[in-house]
């Protein structure tokens, strides 16, 4: 795989490509500080078309006909008092983040192609050697028609994220998921949509972290994998903003080394999503899952059958005061030992006020329970593996103009294991502002 990152920048360029990836594949703790997904959490749609940013959700971009472009720089100054996510003899670091970020819309007739690259920076004060890069470049075509659209769509992120692996080490990776469907656009209430979706993971890490009693070893590299999925969906618009969607996935997920356990899995859902009324919203999903391992020379095999949950919903109390809640429960390839996968319990709730319209506040909190299928050893002890992890915090922000932003954030998370290499306490303080257009 030494040369899949030239590989895919030339994708993301020629086909300007952007989607999200889908759950199985996805490896990664869902939570941040911020009590919301990171990055690598799940997202069951494409982002959509057009360029967002999040911390600069109103920008317009300047038009440059005939393309819109956007551009923004982010900078946050965090201190973190475990940086390594030890147990025992924390060490605190302040670590500087420069981010920015730029893009373009280029429409023609009804139709739209975008594309943008993120960079971050993240500089460590006094363990300097921790500092690491983010990039993240994506793209979209949309054509339309009168009755259907087609997308295609790309992501690419080569990246490495401590919090974000099952054993808190940081391990650089790379991945790319690539979508293409067509979706219907010209009937009143029904819609369908039909796609496939390929991904590959790309672990830069050759540490080992699995010997079987023979001497056998398993590293990084050989989790190393390939995500071939096909889906559908059907909704239904019953209410005037409110939609039930019946959605279907086939996927296949293989592992090149052979020492681990590739699958197949079905996956079905139902959910709603819209405005059920003018102060309550939603994107929920449920449904059943059953994931099929097959004998790795490493791995357990243990399948999957359960049920899954996804998305959430948002109640505004009054036009000033808002709940958004997050629910998820799914699985997740394991880089743990020799366990195929873990299974996710994430109940999150976000309270957020406006005092005006410039400056808001917002107090989280969240948990997470990981249960791993099969028994590991901790210190000669054979057994199963479970985490609870768990944290909350508060912001405060302050909407400058649409083009600039500032915001304070503290959070707190604990991570508690039966395998106890694993706890950890982390405090987080941080300020950012952001401008752009």
């Amino acid at each position: 795989m030494e040369n899949y990152k030239i590989a895919c920048l030339g994708r993301v360029f020629f086909a300007l490509l952007f989607f999200c990836g889908l759950s199985s594949f996805a490896n990664a703790e869902l939570i941040t500080h911020d009590g919301l997904p990171n990055r690598e959490g799940v997202k069951a749609d494409p982002l959509g078309s057009g360029l967002g940013d999040a911390d600069l959700p109103n920008r317009k971009g300047v038009k440059i006909p005939p393309f819109t472009v956007h551009s923004a720089f982010n900078t946050e100054v965090q201190f973190d008092t475990n940086i390594f996510l030890e147990d025992n003899n924390p060490k605190f670091d302040v670590i500087t983040i420069l981010n920015p970020t730029v893009g373009a819309e280029l429409p023609f007739s009804d139709n739209l192609i975008s594309i943008d690259y993120d960079f971050s920076a993240n500089i460590f004060g006094r363990y300097y050697d921790e500092s690491f890069a983010d990039h993240r470049l994506r793209g979209l075509l949309e054509i339309n028609w009168t009755d259907f659209k087609l997308n295609v769509a790309d992501i690419y992120r080569f990246f490495s994220d401590r919090s974000g692996t099952e054993d808190v080490d940081r391990i650089e990776r790379q991945n790319n998921y690539m979508r293409a469907g067509i979706a219907t656009t010209g009937f009143e209430q029904l819609e369908a949509d039909v796609g496939y979706t390929f991904g590959i993971e790309d672990f830069r890490a050759k540490d080992i972290i699995y010997i079987d009693t023979s001497g056998n070893t398993m590293t990084y590299n050989d989790k190393d994998r390939y995500l071939n999925v096909f889906d559908a969906s059907v909704s239904y618009r019953f209410l005037p903003k409110t939609s039930v969607i019946a959605r279907e996935y086939l996927g296949f997920i293989d592992y090149p080394s052979g020492k681990n356990s590739d699958s197949w899995y079905t996956e079905t859902m139902v959910g709603l999503k819209g405005d059920f009324r003018e102060d309550f919203s939603m994107n929920i999903f449920g449904g059943f899952k059953y994931q099929d391992y097959s004998d790795g020379s490493l791995v357990s095999e243990e399948n999957y059958a359960g049920p899954v949950v996804r998305g959430g919903f948002t109640y505004s109390i009054t036009k000033d005061d808002k709940f958004d809640v997050l629910l998820e429960r799914n699985i997740y390839e394991s880089t743990f030992s020799n366990e195929n996968y873990y299974n996710v319990n994430h109940a999150g709730l976000n309270y957020t006020h406006y005092f005006n319209r410039k400056l808001s506040g917002r107090v989280f909190g969240y948990y997470q329970l990981n249960l791993y299928p099969s028994d590991a050893l901790d210190n000669g002890e054979s057994k199963k593996r479970h985490d609870h992890i768990f944290g909350g915090g508060v912001g405060l922000r302050y909407d400058i103009q649409e083009w600039s932003a500032i915001e304070v954030r503290y959070g707190y998370k604990q991570k508690e294991s039966n395998f106890g290499t694993f706890d950890y306490i982390d405090n987080l303080v941080s300020i950012r502002a952001s401008v752009g257009f």
